[in-house]
Protein backbone atom coordinates (compact mmCIF):
# COMPACT_ATOMS: atom_id res chain seq x y z
CA UNK A 1 0.00 0.00 0.00
CA UNK A 2 1.43 3.78 -0.96
CA UNK A 3 0.12 6.34 1.16
CA UNK A 4 0.53 9.68 0.86
CA UNK A 5 2.14 11.95 2.95
CA UNK A 6 2.33 15.17 1.52
CA UNK A 7 1.05 16.80 -1.37
CA UNK A 8 2.58 20.39 -2.64
CA UNK A 9 -0.23 22.92 -4.02
CA UNK A 10 0.44 26.58 -5.74
CA UNK A 11 -2.04 28.88 -6.89
CA UNK A 12 -2.22 29.88 -10.39
CA UNK A 13 -3.91 31.67 -12.15
CA UNK A 14 -6.36 31.00 -15.12
CA UNK A 15 -3.29 31.66 -18.03
CA UNK A 16 -1.02 29.41 -16.17
CA UNK A 17 -3.33 27.00 -16.14
CA UNK A 18 -3.01 26.69 -20.14
CA UNK A 19 0.71 26.54 -20.22
CA UNK A 20 2.68 22.82 -20.38
CA UNK A 21 4.81 23.65 -18.18
CA UNK A 22 2.80 23.64 -15.54
CA UNK A 23 2.21 19.86 -16.27
CA UNK A 24 5.89 19.54 -15.84
CA UNK A 25 5.75 18.73 -19.98
CA UNK A 26 8.51 20.94 -21.99
CA UNK A 27 9.63 21.34 -24.90
CA UNK A 28 11.90 17.95 -25.85
CA UNK A 29 14.24 20.37 -28.19
CA UNK A 30 14.77 21.88 -25.24
CA UNK A 31 15.28 19.63 -23.07
CA UNK A 32 17.73 18.00 -25.69
CA UNK A 33 19.69 21.16 -25.75
CA UNK A 34 20.15 20.94 -22.11
CA UNK A 35 20.85 17.89 -21.78
CA UNK A 36 23.78 17.79 -24.48
CA UNK A 37 25.00 21.53 -22.94
CA UNK A 38 24.58 22.09 -27.12
CA UNK A 39 23.15 25.27 -27.92
CA UNK A 40 21.81 25.25 -31.39
CA UNK A 41 22.73 29.20 -31.81
CA UNK A 42 26.19 29.00 -31.22
CA UNK A 43 26.06 26.13 -34.12
CA UNK A 44 24.38 29.14 -36.16
CA UNK A 45 26.61 31.89 -35.40
CA UNK A 46 29.72 29.58 -36.60
CA UNK A 47 28.61 28.75 -40.05
CA UNK A 48 29.13 31.13 -42.68
CA UNK A 49 28.00 31.44 -46.93
CA UNK A 50 30.97 31.00 -49.01
CA UNK A 51 31.36 33.06 -52.38
CA UNK A 52 29.77 30.28 -54.25
CA UNK A 53 26.31 30.39 -52.07
CA UNK A 54 26.76 26.64 -50.28
CA UNK A 55 27.07 27.38 -46.19
CA UNK A 56 30.08 26.20 -44.26
CA UNK A 57 30.26 25.06 -41.11
CA UNK A 58 31.84 22.95 -38.19
CA UNK A 59 32.06 20.15 -36.58
CA UNK A 60 29.94 20.46 -32.94
CA UNK A 61 32.64 18.57 -31.12
CA UNK A 62 31.69 18.10 -27.61
CA UNK A 63 35.15 16.91 -26.18
CA UNK A 64 38.83 18.27 -28.00
CA UNK A 65 39.29 17.07 -31.48
CA UNK A 66 42.25 15.66 -30.62
CA UNK A 67 41.14 12.70 -28.59
CA UNK A 68 39.85 11.35 -31.60
CA UNK A 69 42.92 8.48 -33.27
CA UNK A 70 43.49 8.05 -36.36
CA UNK A 71 41.83 4.57 -37.58
CA UNK A 72 43.60 4.08 -40.96
CA UNK A 73 44.19 0.29 -40.30
CA UNK A 74 40.89 -0.49 -39.20
CA UNK A 75 38.80 1.39 -41.88
CA UNK A 76 41.87 -0.15 -44.69
CA UNK A 77 40.36 -3.73 -44.05
CA UNK A 78 36.76 -2.84 -43.93
CA UNK A 79 37.35 -0.98 -47.31
CA UNK A 80 39.57 -3.89 -48.92
CA UNK A 81 36.63 -6.41 -47.94
CA UNK A 82 33.78 -4.27 -49.03
CA UNK A 83 35.54 -3.79 -52.37
CA UNK A 84 35.98 -7.29 -52.89
CA UNK A 85 32.81 -8.32 -52.31
CA UNK A 86 31.38 -5.33 -54.64
CA UNK A 87 33.47 -6.47 -57.34
CA UNK A 88 31.68 -9.87 -57.74
CA UNK A 89 28.30 -7.59 -58.51
CA UNK A 90 27.22 -5.56 -61.28
CA UNK A 91 27.51 -2.04 -59.46
CA UNK A 92 30.76 -1.78 -58.95
CA UNK A 93 31.34 1.09 -61.65
CA UNK A 94 28.04 2.74 -60.77
CA UNK A 95 29.15 2.94 -57.27
CA UNK A 96 32.71 4.68 -58.13
CA UNK A 97 30.90 7.28 -60.40
CA UNK A 98 29.65 8.41 -57.53
CA UNK A 99 32.28 9.60 -56.26
CA UNK A 100 33.84 10.58 -59.58
CA UNK A 101 30.72 13.05 -59.75
CA UNK A 102 31.20 14.29 -56.21
CA UNK A 103 34.53 15.04 -57.36
CA UNK A 104 33.65 16.86 -60.08
CA UNK A 105 31.12 19.02 -58.35
CA UNK A 106 33.60 19.67 -55.64
CA UNK A 107 31.55 17.98 -52.60
CA UNK A 108 34.69 15.89 -52.22
CA UNK A 109 39.19 16.15 -52.50
CA UNK A 110 41.73 14.62 -53.18
CA UNK A 111 43.99 14.69 -50.23
CA UNK A 112 47.50 16.15 -51.93
CA UNK A 113 50.16 13.36 -52.40
CA UNK A 114 52.67 15.54 -49.16
CA UNK A 115 49.52 14.90 -46.91
CA UNK A 116 48.92 11.28 -46.85
CA UNK A 117 51.36 10.37 -44.28
CA UNK A 118 49.61 13.11 -41.95
CA UNK A 119 47.65 12.24 -38.81
CA UNK A 120 43.71 11.88 -40.12
CA UNK A 121 40.37 9.82 -38.96
CA UNK A 122 38.90 8.05 -41.19
CA UNK A 123 35.02 6.96 -42.20
CA UNK A 124 34.52 3.12 -43.48
CA UNK A 125 32.13 3.30 -46.25
CA UNK A 126 29.44 0.95 -48.51
CA UNK A 127 27.14 1.20 -50.99
CA UNK A 128 22.92 1.18 -50.08
CA UNK A 129 21.02 0.07 -53.68
CA UNK A 130 17.74 1.06 -54.25
CA UNK A 131 16.44 -0.08 -57.46
CA UNK A 132 13.11 0.85 -56.89
CA UNK A 133 14.38 4.49 -56.20
CA UNK A 134 13.29 6.60 -59.19
CA UNK A 135 16.39 8.83 -58.31
CA UNK A 136 19.12 7.49 -56.58
CA UNK A 137 19.98 3.60 -56.95
CA UNK A 138 23.12 3.38 -55.59
CA UNK A 139 24.51 5.50 -53.35
CA UNK A 140 27.36 5.39 -50.26
CA UNK A 141 26.72 5.77 -46.42
CA UNK A 142 29.67 6.15 -44.08
CA UNK A 143 29.74 4.74 -40.86
CA UNK A 144 30.83 7.52 -38.42
CA UNK A 145 30.14 5.07 -35.31
CA UNK A 146 33.56 2.85 -36.20
CA UNK A 147 35.92 2.93 -33.34
CA UNK A 148 39.14 0.49 -32.39
CA UNK A 149 38.61 -1.24 -28.97
CA UNK A 150 38.92 1.39 -25.92
CA UNK A 151 39.12 4.34 -28.56
CA UNK A 152 36.44 6.20 -29.07
CA UNK A 153 34.44 6.95 -32.74
CA UNK A 154 33.49 10.23 -34.48
CA UNK A 155 30.08 10.10 -33.46
CA UNK A 156 31.22 9.18 -29.37
CA UNK A 157 32.89 13.28 -29.80
CA UNK A 158 30.02 15.14 -31.71
CA UNK A 159 26.78 16.05 -30.22
CA UNK A 160 23.94 14.47 -31.51
CA UNK A 161 21.89 18.47 -31.90
CA UNK A 162 18.27 18.58 -31.81
CA UNK A 163 15.78 15.98 -32.35
CA UNK A 164 13.66 17.04 -34.98
CA UNK A 165 11.63 14.28 -35.33
CA UNK A 166 9.51 15.28 -32.65
CA UNK A 167 8.49 18.14 -34.76
CA UNK A 168 7.13 16.16 -37.91
CA UNK A 169 3.37 15.47 -35.97
CA UNK A 170 3.30 19.41 -36.10
CA UNK A 171 4.31 19.89 -39.14
CA UNK A 172 1.80 16.93 -40.74
CA UNK A 173 -0.94 18.93 -38.93
CA UNK A 174 -0.24 22.40 -40.49
CA UNK A 175 -0.21 20.59 -44.06
CA UNK A 176 -3.50 19.33 -43.67
CA UNK A 177 -4.96 22.78 -42.97
CA UNK A 178 -4.85 23.81 -46.14
CA UNK A 179 -6.83 22.62 -50.01
CA UNK A 180 -3.58 22.02 -51.15
CA UNK A 181 -0.54 20.81 -50.49
CA UNK A 182 3.38 21.52 -52.36
CA UNK A 183 6.40 19.20 -51.06
CA UNK A 184 9.26 19.59 -53.22
CA UNK A 185 13.15 18.17 -52.78
CA UNK A 186 16.80 19.73 -52.62
CA UNK A 187 19.19 17.63 -55.01
CA UNK A 188 21.87 16.19 -52.51
CA UNK A 189 20.93 18.74 -49.53
CA UNK A 190 23.53 17.42 -47.18
CA UNK A 191 26.33 17.31 -49.31
CA UNK A 192 25.90 21.15 -50.09
CA UNK A 193 27.17 21.78 -46.93
CA UNK A 194 30.59 22.63 -47.13
CA UNK A 195 33.08 21.46 -44.03
CA UNK A 196 35.21 23.85 -42.51
CA UNK A 197 39.02 23.11 -43.67
CA UNK A 198 40.44 22.51 -39.95
CA UNK A 199 38.01 19.54 -39.73
CA UNK A 200 38.44 17.76 -42.90
CA UNK A 201 40.81 15.45 -41.36
CA UNK A 202 38.60 13.81 -39.39
CA UNK A 203 36.25 13.21 -42.65
CA UNK A 204 38.72 10.83 -44.68
CA UNK A 205 37.58 7.77 -46.23
CA UNK A 206 39.24 5.32 -49.04
CA UNK A 207 38.15 6.09 -52.96
CA UNK A 208 36.74 3.09 -54.55
CA UNK A 209 39.37 2.02 -57.29
CA UNK A 210 40.07 -0.84 -59.30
Amino acid sequence: MITTSSLHVRNVSIKELWELDVLGITDPLLNENTKENFELTDFKNKMKILPDGRYEVKLPWKCNSENLPSNKELTWKRHLRMMNKLRNGKFFEDYKSVFRQWENLNIIERVPEVELNNECHYLPHRPVIKLDSATTKIRPVFDASAREKGKPSLNDCLYKGVNLIELIPDILDRFRIYPVGIVADIEKAFLMLSVAPKDRDYLGFFFPMQ
